[in-house]
């Protein structure tokens, strides 16, 4: 968690963090099982069934723990276990069609590592044995991955591009905002925003 202190002038410290023990057992926990053999879908389920909240507090998923490779998302990718804290992983904008915020992943060269051997939970053989397992199944699924992109691919070549357009599925989808706080309207039924 981060800690919030003050310096000798009042001036708040920023980047102190601490480790909660708890939390961090059910990481070790969670990368033990998964080293094992035992798939995210199984962890997710047992730690549901034992009550154990998620980091956001809701139940947990398979997404949560496997997260995604390329983006360093969920709890197998999380450099921060090993004691490495990053900056500048990715970078809001807004989107001129939508008015929304979006995050856009910058590059890996752009992004800012900084060593905190205090904050480490996971041992780095436990570390090194989980990113092994996940090397083995991203070779098993090789064919299988590529072939459902392929796909994708094959079915937006096929509709001319049609389904890449995301077009709006009402006639004033996204044209609709508040006058007092400008967010913008749903559709909550066949006709009542």
């Amino acid at each position: 968690r981060v800690v919030k202190t003050l310096d000798a002038s009042g001036e708040p410290v920023r980047g102190e963090r601490e480790i909660i023990e708890e939390q961090a057992g059910i990481v070790r926990r969670i990368f033990r099982e998964y080293v094992a053999g035992k798939g995210p879908q199984k962890i997710a389920a047992d730690l549901n069934r034992e009550g154990i909240p998620s980091p956001s507090g809701k139940r947990w998923s398979d997404t949560t723990i496997r997260g995604n490779r390329a983006i360093s998302s969920g709890i197998l990718n999380c450099e921060l276990y090993i004691g490495v804290i990053r900056w500048n992983r990715q970078r809001q904008m807004k989107n001129p069609d939508t008015g929304r915020r979006v995050l856009r992943l910058n590059p890996e060269s752009e992004w800012i590592r900084t060593d905190v051997p205090a904050l480490r939970i996971v041992p780095q053989e436990l570390w090194d044995a989980a990113k092994a397992r996940q090397d083995h199944l991203t070779g098993l699924y090789t064919k299988q991955i590529e072939g459902a992109r392929e796909g994708i691919r094959r079915s937006v070549a096929a509709n001319g591009g049609l389904n890449a357009t995301h077009r709006p599925r009402t006639l004033l989808s996204g044209l609709l905002f508040c006058g007092c706080c400008g967010g913008p309207y749903s559709l909550r039924g066949a006709d009542r925003f």
